[in-house]
């Protein structure tokens, strides 16, 4: 791998100029349509991408909060934290405090958790 990265970097440079002007189709959340009154993740989690603004800190919890919002589009310059590799239920609620502080020194907006009411 130590001789195959800077070959394959060296191949690629070249290609990033013109990468430069490719668009990309913008990204969205469909809200289903759903009868009746209970909430479902296929609605819950598109319904929150609408809530979110530019510059929030999102934090999710490790499990459905994590899944769920995997597919939900996020606005311009906000930051996504999630630690779905090892399944450490809990750590967002200390975490969270450490990126709304670090949110606050950089300009960010609004830290919001979700999280379970197991990990909590």
């Amino acid at each position: 791998m130590k001789q195959l990265l800077p070959k394959l970097t060296a191949r690629l440079h070249p290609m990033h100029v013109d990468a430069q002007h490719l668009s990309a189709p913008k990204y969205f959340s469909p809200l289903p349509q759903e009868e009746g009154d209970v909430i479902s993740q296929a609605w819950f989690w598109p319904k929150m991408g609408e809530f979110f603004k530019p510059k929030d800190v999102i934090v999710a919890e490790t499990g459905t909060s994590s899944f769920g919002i995997l597919d939900v589009a996020l606005p311009h310059d906000s930051v996504f934290v999630s630690q779905i590799l090892w399944g450490s239920i809990g750590w967002t609620v200390g975490s969270t405090l450490g990126a709304a502080l670090a949110a606050r020194e950089l300009g960010l907006n609004r830290t919001i958790l979700f999280i379970g009411d197991g990990s909590m």
